[in-house]
Formats: structure tokens, C-alpha cells, sequence
């Protein structure tokens, strides 16, 4: 079973910090576009 869920864990980790990571940029990116339209 541990195995299982350190198998578990090694893809779920880096798609939840990928994910965050896709938030922030896609805030950066929006903040900028608003920025430099406004």
C-alpha cells in the first residue's frame, strides 16, 4: 500500500504546484494585459 500511495504522491505533488504555477502566471499575464490597456 505504501507504495502505492508514494506512486500516488509523486504525480499528484507536481501537478498541484503546476497548477499553482499556471494560476499565478495566468494572473501575471491577465494583470499585465488590463495594465497595459487601462
Amino acid at each position: 500500500m505504501r507504495e502505492g500511495e508514494e506512486g500516488d504522491a509523486s504525480v499528484v505533488i507536481p501537478v498541484f504546484f503546476g497548477s499553482i504555477a499556471l494560476v499565478i502566471v495566468g494572473w501575471i499575464l491577465a494583470l499585465g494585459w488590463i495594465g497595459g490597456y487601462a
